[in-house]
Order: C-alpha cells, then sequence, then structure tokens
C-alpha cells in the first residue's frame, strides 16, 4: 500500500450519556478523545487537495453528532463502536486509534480507554 500519513485529533471534548449506573447515564456527561487517523494521504499534500486526505472537521463533527445520539455503558463499547463508524464513514482510513477519557471518579483525574483498530481487524 506505500507509506501511511497520520492526522492527530487532540482533545476533542463531547456529550454522551455513558455510565454503568442509570443515575449516570440520565444526563449527557463530557467525554474527551484523541483520534489517530492513518492513511495513504501523501498525495494531498503534494496537491494541497482536501478530497485527498480525510476532513479532519468532519470527523470531528460527526462524532459529536453520533455520539450525541446514542447511549453506553462502558467506555470500551463506546470506543469499539466509535472505531467502527469512523472506518464505515471515512474509507481512506486505513487504520486509527481511539483514545476516551471521562471524568467521574472522585480523586481521579480520568479513567482512560485506548484502542486501535485497521480494516483488516475490524470485529464486525
Amino acid at each position: 500500500m506505500g507509506e501511511l500519513q497520520e492526522i492527530r485529533i487532540v482533545g476533542v471534548r463531547l456529550n454522551c450519556r455513558i455510565g454503568v449506573p442509570f443515575r449516570e447515564r440520565r444526563r449527557p456527561q463530557t467525554l474527551e478523545l484523541d483520534l489517530v487517523l492513518r492513511g495513504p494521504w501523501g498525495s494531498a499534500a503534494l496537491q494541497d487537495d482536501l478530497a485527498e486526505t480525510v476532513d479532519y472537521g468532519a470527523v470531528v463533527h460527526g462524532t459529536r453528532a453520533w455520539a450525541g445520539q446514542r447511549s453506553f455503558q462502558l467506555l470500551e463499547t463506546f470506543a469499539e463502536r466509535l472505531a467502527l463508524m469512523l472506518l464505515d464513514a471515512h474509507p481512506s482510513v486505513v487504520e486509527l486509534e481511539v483514545v476516551v477519557r471521562k471524568y467521574i471518579l472522585p480523586g481521579v483525574h480520568h479513567v482512560e480507554y485506548r484502542l486501535k483498530r485497521t480494516r483488516t481487524n475490524r470485529n464486525d
């Protein structure tokens, strides 16, 4: 396939209903995400053409809209389904990493879950 380039989107804040106890899911909570997207976008730099890469504005907008319409118990489920949605929505993304942070436990800065997916190891 050739060399992959990488786009990092760091510190995306979004609202989502998430948590094991129902009381946590009653109201949306703020999550923070880091997304690392990889794809064969070398020609985008040479041609200065958005059509040759992934539109990271669309990634962020789509991620926020998607998360705002759903409810999850586990960070793991959220991250897995988000990865699948992003791979489906953005065909030029070959590989991605998702980091999700939740700020819920007293005396703990955050809880974090990480995963990496490629088009060849999707669980669907």
